[in-house]
């Protein structure tokens, strides 16, 4: 049995008409693979932004690597997905939010990898109580994956949720002169079947 096909590619827009329709017709054209005909579909897109606190944070450039633990919060300003499941199309635009906790068993300024999960919302039609998953990270290039059951205007969907993007430190020092407590982050996502 082919899995539901969910893509979401994350780009900012000022209208909220043309965002679905560029990114419906974009992904429609050739990036959404065809799905079994009771199967759920989803597209959409918007651009992605937050920011992270570690509780136990990165060890600065030249130190030895350290476990870490952080929190994370953000979201998008403009999120729009469209839901087709047995004919019937069901669409939302507006804002997505997400939080989320994780941490690394050894990671160091230059580079590190571990597992988070992410709580996402999206005013009320967009729920995904648990994404788990891992990242991993070289220098300020970023990537995310993470996976789970949401609730999209009512249907469930399986999906999986892929971030790249560049991840910066924010507290002063933070990664040359001192460890990396706080850093911002941002960038696109895709979301696939899980």
């Amino acid at each position: 049995m082919t899995q539901p096909k969910i893509v979401l590619t994350f780009r900012p827009h000022r209208g909220r008409l043309a965002v679905a329709a560029v990114v419906v017709g974009v992904l429609t054209a050739g990036l959404v693979q065809p799905a079994a005909a009771n199967a759920l579909s989803n597209v959409g897109g918007g651009a992605v932004s937050g920011t992270a606190h570690f509780s136990q944070p990165i060890p600065q450039a030249g130190q030895a690597c350290a476990p870490t633990t952080f929190t994370l919060s953000g979201g998008s300003s403009m999120f729009t997905l469209t839901t087709v499941n047995l004919n019937v199309i069901s669409g939302y635009a507006g804002p997505l939010t997400f939080s989320g906790s994780g941490g690394s068993g050894c990671e160091s300024g230059s580079s590190g990898s571990g597992n988070l999960t992410l709580t996402a919302t999206g005013d009320g039609s967009v729920y995904c109580p648990s994404l788990g998953g891992s990242y991993a990270r070289v220098a300020t290039d970023v990537q995310v994956s993470a996976g789970g059951g949401c609730t999209i205007n009512g249907v469930p969907a399986q999906i999986l949720f892929n971030f790249h993007g560049e991840f910066v430190p924010t507290n002063t020092g933070g990664g040359l002169t001192a460890p990396i407590t706080d850093a911002s982050f941002a960038g696109a996502v895709v979301v696939l079947p899980a």
